[in-house]
């Protein structure tokens, strides 16, 4: 509870903060330092027993009314909560998963690599030691193999399990819908089959068919995005602030406007999702200018969406901090440029 009220003064201090413009730098001051509190506390927690720690940030606090502190920290986004040993021991477990080494290296992601291609290789017994942990015994002493009675609960703890297979799908899959839309707008993006003539080597079909995959590969992205909008407005109550549960006031970051302010990459979506949609619309208009344009909204989405490709990139353990780097010394030569066009003007 203790970590819990610290957790919350400083989302307090967070909503003065970006609120209350005459004293931010203060309430500023005042959440990092909760911030800081709750970061020592969770950490001599952590050094005293790392599983109860672990267990702690998702139980419910029976004093501030069911609040979690994953839920907070999350909310909080404080790097100082983030880059606690605690936090980071259970990002890793979520990322790579309770199975796998911790002695990560170049071979290993290789490794998983292939296997993602060819999951045959997960009965190799070289492979499979190598990917999960050689201890074949769990901390109950009990014996660990028995318990895979059926043949496809292997593949459902590879692929369920753990977050950076995940991540090595959605980059493959990224990347082939990339190659796939480039190749329709350069090759295979012709005006609408009035004439029933052939289109990919088959009579009567209105459009090619690369284009057809392409519009399937645009759908799945879109309603996932509807998704992620609609967990979204659902997680609102369960971060809404303390003390605006008990007043009853929903916080205005929690509607579906805030999904977009929150994260500039959700407004690049939302606008390469508008040009798609003007795209396909005008794509059956039989006009030659329905048609360019049609064409021009495509080809300005796939450029939208080769800049999305590096906020998926961002999670890479290698990439990710590189990009980090070049977007801030990008931001930061933007406004020295500025400085210098407004005093040498």
């Amino acid at each position: 509870d203790s970590i819990i009220a610290m957790l919350l003064v400083s989302q307090w201090c967070q909503y003065k903060e970006l609120n209350d413009y005459t004293t931010s730098d203060t309430y500023r001051i005042h959440r990092r330092q909760f911030d800081m509190y709750a970061a020592d506390i969770l950490d001599l927690c952590y050094d005293d027993n790392k599983e109860n720690t672990i267990k702690f940030l998702h139980e419910k606090s029976i004093l501030y009314h069911d609040q979690q502190s994953l839920v907070l920290i999350d909310d909080l986004c404080s790097k100082t909560l983030v880059s606690t040993d605690c936090m980071q021991s259970y990002m890793n477990t979520k990322w790579y998963g309770t199975e796998f080494h911790q002695n990560k290296n170049f071979i290993w992601e290789i490794l998983i690599c292939l296997v993602c291609i060819c999951p045959i290789l997960l009965f190799i017994p070289i492979i499979h030691n190598r990917i999960f942990q050689r201890n074949k015994f769990d901390t109950n002493g009990y014996n660990f193999w028995s318990k895979i009675t059926n043949k496809f609960e292997l593949f459902n703890r590879f692929y369920h399990g753990n977050a950076v297979i995940r991540f090595h799908y959605n980059m493959a899959s990224y990347t082939a819908f990339l190659i796939l839309f480039s190749y329709t707008i350069l090759f295979d993006y012709f005006p609408l089959n009035i004439y029933k003539e052939k289109r990919s080597n088959i009579y009567r079909l209105p459009i090619p068919l690369t284009e057809i995959i392409l519009h399937i590969f645009l759908a799945s992205i879109a309603l996932e995005e509807i998704r992620q909008v609609f967990l979204h407005v659902k997680s609102a109550l369960i971060k809404s602030p303390y003390w605006k549960k008990l007043s009853e006031v929903n916080r205005h970051r929690n509607t579906i406007w805030s999904f977009y302010r929150n994260d500039p990459w959700n407004v690049l979506d939302f606008v390469a999702f508008t040009l798609w949609i003007v795209g396909f619309i005008t794509r059956f208009i039989v006009r030659d200018h329905a048609f360019e344009v049609s064409k021009i909204c495509m080809s300005i989405d796939l450029c939208l969406w080769y800049m999305r490709c590096l906020h998926v990139f961002l999670a890479s353990e290698r990439l990710g901090p590189k990009l980090l780097m070049i977007f801030h010394t990008v931001q930061n030569s933007c406004c020295l440029e500025e400085m210098n066009y407004i005093i040498f003007r």
